[in-house]
């Protein structure tokens, strides 16, 4: 890690007493004697800080280095990025807290997306196309016809944040050159004559929809999309799929699907309640969420800045709705669901340790 983080967790590291194991007197013990001891502590027992400290540069090497953000500068690397995001911090024991929570934060790397990419197609997609064509797996035909169920499904995003390329490739799943984002469409007006037209000239004919997107919070982006989709004529048969979802978004699909009867849902991965960190104290939460919490309303001015970019509070857009704000990024970009100290830059100053790349 950079020098500055290195003599930080050296200073915090100092009070740390070694293990009783070494079996040490410390008030008749000399001066070489504790001396020797420190090195066996230092070599065999490293403090918090040092463990947090490995633990960091392991994510940092393995996972936090994809953040596509800070790819290329103005951005720096992700440990002079920690060195300035901690010194933004005034004191000590907060910088101390934000240290504690790096290794914390669900970080969704591209491996895992690509995976995700096959769990929907392997799970959701697959038991849907099977209810579709009430498909009997255990005939000898029945491989064969989901694959034909495939050939005639038309795979889109709900947003263009969703790689939706990617998915064909990782799945070998070919055909649907036009594979529009629903959001778009919806925006500008898009004929359901025009799209119902397109899917019939295909060959062979799109039969059914499924509208994808790499994450889900509120349900605020997806909602009017997801209805235009299912307000195709003939009540065409459509799949919403996210890869990933906050709880509060899952509401709003659960309830989109109650209210259309060619609609069903099912996400890839459902997030749950450790990744939010709530904006008020709940019953038997963990001493570090407390602490953390109290730094977050504490340096929000801080964050904020003068020249303030929509911030939605200390805890981020979805706090209304999801009760808090996320612990999670992405390797493409990091929601404004997301608590803003993690993301966002101020001239107070303010350095962000996952800038987000935003639509505002």
């Amino acid at each position: 890690m950079p020098h500055t983080i290195a003599e930080k967790i050296r200073k915090w590291s100092r009070g740390y007493e070694p293990p009783r194991e070494l079996d040490l007197d410390l008030e008749k013990a000399s001066d070489d004697e504790l001396e020797a001891a420190l090195e066996v502590a230092d070599t065999y027992y490293p403090s918090k800080y040092e463990r947090l400290e490995s633990q960091i540069d392991y994510l940092a090497m393995k996972l936090y280095s994809e953040y596509e953000v800070t790819k290329y500068p103005p951005y720096l690397e992700f440990q002079y990025r920690l060195r300035d995001w901690l010194d933004s911090a005034p004191s000590e024991d907060d910088q101390k807290i934000l240290f504690e929570l790096v290794p914390r934060l669900f970080f969704i790397g591209n491996k895992e997306y690509l995976s995700l990419y096959q769990s929907a197609l392997n799970g959701p997609v697959a038991r849907w196309l099977i209810s579709q064509l009430a498909l009997d797996i255990n005939k000898n035909d029945a491989q064969s016809r989901l694959q034909e169920a495939l050939s005639s499904t038309w795979f889109c995003p709900i947003t263009d944040s969703m790689q939706i390329s990617k998915f064909y490739h990782v799945n070998q799943i070919e055909g649907a050159d036009l594979r529009p984002d629903w959001r778009t469409l919806d925006s500008f007006c898009g004929s359901h004559g025009k799209i119902v037209k397109h899917m019939k000239s295909q060959s062979p004919p799109l039969e059914r929809i499924v509208l994808l997107e790499d994450f889900v919070a509120t349900g605020s982006q997806m909602k009017s999309a997801v209805e235009f989709a299912v307000n195709l004529p003939d009540g065409c048969p459509v799949l919403l799929c996210p890869l990933v979802i906050c709880p509060s978004g899952y509401t709003v699909a659960k309830q989109l699907e109650k209210d259309y009867v060619n609609l069903k849902f099912e996400p890839a991965l459902m997030l749950d309640q450790s990744i939010i960190l709530p904006s008020s104290q709940i019953p038997h939460e963990d001493s570090f969420i407390s602490r953390l919490r109290e730094v977050i309303l504490r340096t929000y001015s801080l964050v904020v800045g003068s020249n303030p970019k929509p911030l939605y509070g200390p805890f981020g857009f979805g706090e209304p709705a999801e009760g808090g704000g996320l612990l999670l990024i992405m390797y493409t970009n990091c929601p404004d669901n997301t608590l803003p100290m993690i993301h966002h830059a101020s001239d107070s100053p303010w350095n962000p340790i996952f800038p987000r790349s935003s639509r505002l």
